[in-house]
Parts: structure tokens; sequence; C-alpha cells
């Protein structure tokens, strides 16, 4: 079972207080596509953070599905579950790694945040797409999570033979009060924009020319602003033989230019 705890601090104090937990959803027997992430984000605009729980949802026998699930937080601090929805059905072919990561962000101009759920598999010689971002828009009270085909990022990233690491990150690169979508799969990054309809519109690619890996940590990637100009950074960490020692871990800063899709 996978149990969510959450904690608050008293003030004054940084010790954590558990004030609730729920564990209503199960974990897939195979190890190697139990995976999951959970995003927090305001998404119907009430002022307070909810959280999205972002997983594989094992069925019958050995199948399985991609489950989105939101969890909002009650006046005595207990977590209460509140709209599912399944995202991506099992595919027909073998899959043997399934990889999952998400971000929220104000992605289509409304008051509440959106969901990016991303996700990416490891599936042999089979061709096609095998790494997927869908925008997740939770609606009505947060008893409703809306996805289409429309709304999503598709690609072909994922070798023959193992899964890059892969990452999501969400935030206004081009200082226009929405923000964008960044996916990163191995060293290589791709710029999406979106618009009213939360349908995601590739804009720029770029490939990290440093030396190191970011196999050792599943959140290498991170967009803030860095430099105070209100327009966010792509930052991405990756660490370098060396067994950890002091200066082994490296940092690549990018800057998506104002008036093009252009890097800097």
């Amino acid at each position: 079972m996978r149990r969510i705890r959450r904690f608050s601090f008293n003030p004054g104090s940084l010790d954590p207080q558990p004030r609730g937990s729920i564990n209503n959803e199960r974990t897939p027997l195979q190890s190697n596509i139990a995976n999951w992430d959970i995003v927090s984000g305001d998404f119907d605009s009430d002022g307070y953070h909810d959280l999205a729980l972002l997983f594989v949802k094992p069925l019958a026998g050995s199948n399985w599905t991609l489950y989105a699930k939101i969890y909002t937080v009650n006046e005595q601090g207990n977590l209460i579950p509140k709209s599912t929805l399944e995202v991506f059905q099992q595919p027909p072919y073998t899959v043997t790694d399934v990889n999952i990561v998400g971000a929220s962000g104000a992605l289509d101009g409304d008051a509440a945040l959106e969901i990016a759920f991303g996700f990416s598999f490891l599936q042999g010689e089979q061709s096609g797409p095998d790494t997927y971002v869908y925008l997740l828009d939770v609606r009505n009270s947060l008893n409703t999570i809306v996805a289409n085909d429309a709304r999503r990022i598709i690609r072909d990233l994922v070798g023959p033979n193992d899964v890059p690491p892969f990452g999501v990150a969400t935030g206004d690169l081009n200082r226009d009060n929405r923000d964008e979508v960044i996916l990163m799969s191995g060293s290589t990054f791709y710029v999406y924009s979106v618009n009213d309809q939360l349908e995601p519109q590739f804009k720029a690619q770029r490939s990290v020319s440093t030396t190191g890996d970011n196999t050792h940590s599943d959140a290498f990637i991170k967009v803030e602003d860095m430099d105070l100009d209100r327009r966010a950074e792509i930052v991405v960490a990756k660490s370098e033989p060396g067994g950890g020692d002091p200066g082994s871990l490296q940092f690549h800063w990018q800057r998506l230019s104002q008036r093009s899709a252009s890097m800097q």
C-alpha cells in the first residue's frame, strides 16, 4: 500500500509534527513498474495547496494502468481523497520499466494550477512513442480531472536497453505570466508553450554539453528565476565521477530568449 503522510510545523519550531496520513492505493507487485510521484499545488484556486498522486495502479493479474488522484486537507488536517482519473492504459506490448515524474504550474491562464503528468516506458525493440506528458486540468471543486490526447506531449526518446534520466518541470521562461513545460530526457531538454486549451506547442530544445551524468537523482532539473529578472531559467544538475567528492556536482543554466524560442 502507498502511504501519504502530512507534517506541519508549530510556530517557532522546526520539529515536524504528523498531522494526517492515508494509504488507500495499492502498489504493483512488480518493483520495476511500481513508480509514483506526488505534486502539490492550488488546483482549485482556494488559496490552499492540494496534492496529486501520480502512480501505476495495479489491476487483475499482472495488468496495470496509469492513474492520477487528487487529495485535499480538511480543517482537522486529514487527507481527503477527491477525484481520480485513468490517464493512460497499459500498452499492448511488453513494458519492463515505468518512470513517472510530475510538476504543477500555471499553464492555461486561469487562477488555478494545472498538473504535468510525465511518464516514460522501457519497451525494448518496440517502435513508437515511449515518453509522454499529459496536462491535467482539475475542475469542479477538485471532483473532476480532465485530460485528452490533444493535451499531451509525445516523443520517442527511450532506447532499447535502458530508460534515460527523465524530468518534467514548469516555469515562466519568457515573462508572459504563464508557465511553459520543460521535458528532459537524458542530456536534452525540450521546451513547450501551452495555450488556453492546455494544448502544448513545441518551441525549442537544447542538449546539455557537460560531462557527467544525472542518473543518481530523479530531481535533476529545476525551473526558477535565478537572477530576479522575473523570467525563469532552466537549471540542470549533473554529477561527475568521483564518488561524491566536493566539487563533483556541476550545474547548467539556460535562459530562453524573451522574444523568441531561441536559447541564450
